[in-house]
């Protein structure tokens, strides 16, 4: 997860911004599930979700802080929106 300045990007290919704009064109929504490193323990303990429009431009670095969850919690998230 590069941070360019204040501003939170996930690291995605040129198809997967194509795929995403060509969800949005269809009025259709996506999110990305984004780990992250940390950087006492070298290991992805941490994650959070970002929509479509977020992953292209960014967020910021604060709004990340308030969004981050273990795997626990979004383990249980991804369970009670898809059950």
């Amino acid at each position: 997860m590069p941070k360019l300045q204040e501003i939170v990007k996930p690291e995605i290919t040129v198809e997967e911004i194509d795929f995403l704009r060509s969800l949005d064109s269809m009025y259709q929504y996506c999110y990305v599930l984004v780990y992250v490193k940390c950087k006492q323990t070298g290991r992805f303990d941490t994650a959070f979700f970002m929509d479509d429009g977020e992953a292209i431009k960014g967020t910021s670095k604060s709004d990340v802080s308030q969004r981050l969850a273990n795997f626990q919690e979004i383990a249980k998230i991804i369970r009670n929106v898809l059950l």
